[in-house]
């Protein structure tokens, strides 16, 4: 079933303590730790006077928004990963809301780390530029969008199960949704549905379908991935709180470089 193949593919090596999830929000929290370091000793002119960068009124916002926001994602993965130990320990697949939960993380926990680090290299200037700020690894967070499942796929995924949990509920199921918590989310995949349901079971005529009504597609992936973050359980990384671990890299030269490839290995 799509739920095993799914199970499968969140229970291999690349689902651990060092995945590049917590990668991904680890290195976004230095590099904010970093530019707040930085920023204490940054002197600007004021309008009654010298200040520091730190207390510019919008690059404080956005230290805090970016602490709530990785917080968040961090409790949220740390929850979705202890509920899958469990099912790693008793032997068992995972179900249905938490294999939606593991996509929804390597989702969300990418694309926060990218939104967070964006909108703090947009209020430092030229630091962002600089070598050696944490600004020059940025693009790893690009890579991990694209890496061990991309994020449209998965949220067209997310997308086309709930329509086929909506579909297998029947009416009675979606009228009693669109007066529960989540009734935004239930009208929003009966309105999909109902605009994809005319292409029946011809792949042409869903794939344009599909096309034309995209992003009705992925703003449902979105309503889902708010609706696990919003309710799902919180825990915490074994590792702790993040710590200083960016290393510069190299940046002189060795013009002998050459000569140095024939030489014995001592």
């Amino acid at each position: 079933s799509s739920r095993l193949l799914s199970a499968h593919g969140a229970c291999d090596h690349r689902w651990c303590p060092a995945t590049y999830l917590q990668a991904a929000l680890a290195s976004c929290r230095v590099l904010h730790l970093r530019t707040e370091q930085y920023a204490r000793g940054k002197v600007c002119n004021g309008l009654a006077g010298e200040v520091r960068l730190s207390e510019m009124p919008q690059l404080k916002a956005v230290f805090r928004e970016s602490e709530a926001a990785l917080e968040q994602m961090a409790a949220f993965t740390a929850g979705v990963e202890q509920r899958l130990n469990s099912c790693l320990r008793a032997g068992t697949i995972p179900d249905a809301d938490l294999v939606d939960a593991i996509a929804v993380a390597k989702i969300r926990c990418i694309d926060v780390a990218l939104e967070r680090a964006h909108a703090l290299r947009k209020e430092v200037g030229s630091y962002a530029l600089m070598h050696a700020t944490g600004f020059e690894l940025v693009d790893m967070l690009l890579c991990c969008k694209f890496a061990e499942g991309d994020s449209r796929i998965l949220q067209q995924k997310l997308t086309r199960d709930r329509l086929k949990a909506l579909q297998k509920g029947g009416a009675a199921a979606a009228l009693s949704g669109l007066l529960g918590e989540h009734r935004a989310e239930v009208f929003a995949a009966a309105n999909l549905a109902r605009k994809l349901q005319p292409a029946g079971r011809d792949v042409a005529k869903l794939a344009a379908a599909m096309d034309e009504h995209w992003r009705e597609i992925y703003d449902l992936a979105e309503m889902i991935a708010e609706r696990h973050i919003r309710t799902g359980p919180r825990a915490a990384f074994v590792e702790g709180p993040s710590v200083e671990r960016l290393t510069p890299a190299a940046t002189g030269f060795d013009a002998d470089w050459k000569g140095k490839l024939g030489a014995p290995v001592a």
